[in-house]
């Protein structure tokens, strides 16, 4: 698939996952990932499963403790089976969700984002902003990753579980903070000024390296639309 497709078929499943309120309309969806896993990205599937298990394993749990065995009834219900297809239902689409986004976005961002972006036919301010706030998350990860590895130096945290990383918590955070505010004021006030990312970024990001929809794309695309038309019909028996 073209990068465009890709995108397109993505926002469309995403907006599909979030429309259903019961756990038979998200049978479409699950069709549509499942299918796409086999054909699409048939090495990356056990990947993609094992990631969406890792991330939404703890908020199952945490949902589960609050609305099962806390509250013990759904939003407007007053049973406790209630509460439990509640819960099963917002984690199905929440895994739903994440494993079709590592297995589409995840794969190719690994690989090259900055090629990616520029194969998508979407406006070029898009672009722009996309590749900046991807530089940024990279950013404020290093800043992170540096915070941690001063305060373990300075034997105020333990890279294993310790009591003391409890104790220091709060000044991990700050550390944190501190580190990823100085890094980011900077890059935004020096690098990026003095080197004109913006301009740099749009005449890369030019029309002769889109890419558009292919006859594959269309066979996807029409695929995602007739599951999100699906989920709607079942939405509204």
């Amino acid at each position: 698939m073209s990068s465009t497709g890709l995108v397109f078929c993505v926002i469309v499943i995403s907006i599909t996952l979030f429309l259903p309120q019961s756990l038979m309309a998200l049978l479409p969806p699950t069709i549509f990932v499942g299918i796409f896993l086999a054909v699409e990205r048939r090495k990356e599937t056990l990947k993609a499963i094992s990631y969406g298990f890792v991330i939404i394993f703890p908020i199952l749990l945490y949902l589960s403790i609050v609305w099962i065995l806390i509250v013990g009834a759904a939003p407007g219900s007053n049973s406790r089976q209630s509460a439990f297809l509640y819960v099963m239902t917002l984690c199905s689409k929440l895994f739903l969700f994440v494993v079709f986004l590592q297995s589409t976005l995840g794969s190719r961002l690994a690989i090259g984002a900055m090629r990616f972006l520029s194969e998508v036919r979407l406006p070029k301010g898009i672009k722009i902003i996309s590749a900046m706030t991807l530089s940024m998350a990279s950013t404020i990860r290093a800043s992170a990753e540096k915070a941690w590895i001063s305060l373990v130096a300075n034997n105020l945290l333990s890279p294993r579980i310790a009591w003391k990383n409890l104790r220091n918590f709060i000044r991990f955070i700050l550390a944190i903070w501190m580190s990823i505010v100085g890094t980011v004021a900077m890059r935004l006030q020096t690098k990026w000024a003095l080197e004109d990312v913006r301009q740099r970024l749009g005449d890369h990001f030019s029309s002769a390296h889109e890419r558009s929809f292919t006859r594959r794309d269309f066979l996807w695309a029409g695929h995602a639309l007739l599951t999100m038309g699906l989920t709607i019909a079942f939405k509204l028996r």
